[in-house]
Formats: structure tokens, sequence, C-alpha cells
């Protein structure tokens, strides 16, 4: 009971508003953060496993980058050294990233695998190449049936 300040003997009313939350979404809220804990347990196991993946997508993309953006061999040959050089800061900045934020993200996408949606799926939409490509492609059949 809560006492009012201008009034010592009169009582003030206090609605004491708790939502109670159905057994089902308890125990969903629960296994939530259960299995947040799991990937994060799983996290600090497998560090060096993570790192490794780190480096090797690193590899891979910076050469890719590149050799698909840099025309002249004497620029490709030094951005190839300077990227084997920041590949330390590169892996401690992306390994921070990943430990922070790749639990919920695995989380909520594993969640997002077994919930029961009632909304419809939205399909993507086709791309404008794609719908450009699907019209000639018709009038294309159209001008060969005329034909026959």
């Amino acid at each position: 009971m809560v006492l009012s300040r201008s009034n010592q003997n009169q009582p003030v009313q206090v609605a004491k508003y708790v939502p109670k939350l159905s057994e089902v979404k308890r125990l969903e809220i629960e296994q939530k953060k259960n299995v947040m804990l799991l990937v994060e347990n799983m996290m600090e196991r497998e560090e060096a496993t993570f790192k490794m993946v780190i480096d090797s997508l690193y590899d891979v993309g910076s050469l890719n980058l590149i050799n698909k953006k840099i025309p002249l061999k004497f620029l490709k040959s030094l951005l190839r050294l300077v990227v084997k050089l920041a590949k330390t800061i590169f892996r401690s900045i992306a390994f921070y990233w990943v430990k922070n934020n790749t639990p919920e993200l695995i989380t909520n996408w594993l969640i997002g695998k077994i919930m029961i949606s009632t909304k419809p799926k939205k399909r993507p939409m086709k791309s404008n190449k794609k719908l450009a490509k699907n019209a000639q492609q018709k009038k294309y059949r159209k001008k060969e049936s005329k034909k026959k």
C-alpha cells in the first residue's frame, strides 16, 4: 500500500499491471533464451573455427574484389600486399562483430524456421531485367506461332 504525500492517512491505489503470458509464450521465450545461450557458448568454444572461417572468407573475397575491379597489374600486386597487412585488423574487427551479433541472428533465424506464420509469405518480385526478358520471350513465341 502506498500513502499519499499530501495526506499521510489517505492511501493511494496503485494499479499493478502485470501481463500474464500464456504458458506457450512463456515457454517460447525461455527456450529462445536457452538457444541464445547455447549459441553463445558454441561461439566461445569454437573461437578458432570462426576465426578460420573469417580468414578464408577475407582471403577469397579480397582477391576476387581486387581481380574484378582493378585492371592494372602493378596496382593488383600493391593492393594484395595491403590486403595481407590489413588482414589482422580485419580479423579482430570481424570476430568482434561476429561474436556480438551472430548468436542473436542465428537464434532468430532458427526460431523463424520453426514458427508457423499466419501471414502469407511474400514471393520476391522479379527484377526489371527478368520482366523484360519474359516479355521478349512471349513476343517471340507469338511471332513464331503466327508464322506456322
